[in-house]
């Protein structure tokens, strides 16, 4: 009877399955062209030029700062884009100016493309902060 050889090829492909589901997401910019609100009627829109604008939404939120409560709401414009093909995160860049927001950037993070994050109290500090996609 000769060697059974359909082990090894299985264990392989299942190797080979495992560190190709390890690489990431492989999202494109277009599928986040939207308007995504939160649970409080903030409002962040994406769009398909690679501008955006983000309304009532308290600095508390977008600020990572332990500092004194702020609960100030920006309307904040910029450009934003993905931080790469395999990622997990979306870049906004704000624009200076008007109700410049004091930092440069702020990172959101993806749970799907329908749902956004971001990190209130810093990465693994807290509650989340969700964005759901509304159109």
């Amino acid at each position: 009877m000769p060697p059974r050889r359909s082990l090894p090829v299985a264990l392989g492909l299942a190797v080979v399955s495992v560190f190709a589901a390890c690489t990431g997401p492989d999202h494109q910019a277009q599928d986040f062209a939207a308007t995504f609100t939160d649970s409080d009627g903030g409002v962040l829109a994406l769009h398909d030029d690679g501008g955006f604008e983000l309304s009532g939404i308290p600095v508390d939120v977008l600020d990572n700062d332990d500092g004194p409560d702020n609960t100030d709401e920006p309307r904040l414009t910029g450009t934003w884009d993905l931080t790469g093909p395999e990622t997990d995160a979306i870049m906004l860049l704000i624009d200076e100016g008007g109700d410049a927001f004091p930092y440069a950037n702020i990172q959101l993070w993806i749970d799907s493309s329908d749902r956004l994050f971001v990190y209130p109290k810093g990465v693994d500090r807290g509650p989340l902060h969700y964005f759901e996609r509304s159109s």
